[in-house]
């Protein structure tokens, strides 16, 4: 009969980690990691040294290594997935990055060791709010329930959304009041943006691109994607830019969300 994990138990394994458990992200200074021997030390207090299993299988052996991580505790039924990946040019370094990367994910997700980090209360080198409660800041995002941050280059406050690679502006979260004049008045000397322009996939042939065009070129190329419908789509619904800056604020666009794609 397996054993059944606890509130006490629980509340020992989201236990906010200690400062030195915590260091800022190698290569995203934006991105806080944790340090994995302090994970595994948790697990150890709470449920017993000797009394896990870490496993690894690759799925991915390319220039990114991507492993299928398995964490198991038999005497209490647990059983965690996630998939972890690095980059590390030191291939026996990547292998185990990638482990760790699934690692941590599996401990924060199902077994609450370092939400806090997550979800954004507990940075590198700062503390958490006392008991893990919300943060006393004004950056507080309430669709994800998470602090905005400004760390190093960034020019605004944002958080990422969970392991999907995307992110959460915080002056974005203020939607601006739609304009009352008829549309003739807002675009007095131009044709109003339309339908086939919000599609546009490539610039037309034989014509220099435009601010626009430049802007979604950039985007396409940071982000991988083969045309600029996919690459408008991603500003808009990833970073909240509204759908008609691309076409009349392009420059500016681009400023506020450079840092992102460095």
């Amino acid at each position: 009969m397996t054993e059944k994990i606890t509130d006490a138990m629980r509340e020992k394994l989201r236990k906010p980690l200690p400062p030195g458990a915590i260091s800022p992200h190698p290569t995203r200074s934006y991105l806080s990691t944790i340090k994995s021997i302090y994970v595994a030390e948790r697990i150890n207090d709470v449920f017993g040294i000797g009394s896990w299993t870490l496993k690894g299988e690759p799925v991915e052996m390319t220039e990114h290594i991507v492993m299928r991580v398995v964490l198991e505790i038999p005497e209490f039924g647990f059983y965690g997935e996630a998939y972890g990946g690095n980059e590390n040019a030191d291939r026996g370094d990547a292998f185990k990055g990638a482990v760790t990367d699934g690692f941590t994910k599996i401990s924060a997700q199902q077994l609450e060791i370092g939400i806090d980090v997550f979800k954004g209360l507990q940075i590198s080198g700062a503390k958490p709010a006392a008991g893990g409660t919300k943060p006393t800041k004004e950056h507080w995002c309430k669709e994800h329930d998470t602090a905005f941050f400004k760390r190093g280059r960034m020019k605004s406050y944002a958080h990422p959304i969970g392991d999907t690679g995307e992110w959460c502006h915080e002056h974005k979260e203020q939607a601006e009041t739609p304009p009352t004049e008829p549309i003739e008045k807002i675009f007095p000397d131009e044709t109003p943006p339309d339908a086939s322009t919000a599609e546009k996939t490539t610039p037309d042939e034989g014509t220099a691109p435009n601010a626009t065009d430049e802007l979604l070129s950039k985007v396409a190329e940071a982000k991988g994607y083969k045309n600029y419908k996919t690459a408008r789509s991603y500003l808009v619904n990833s970073l909240k830019i509204e759908d008609s800056r691309i076409n009349t604020e392009p420059a500016t666009v681009w400023e506020e969300i450079k840092e992102y794609f460095s």
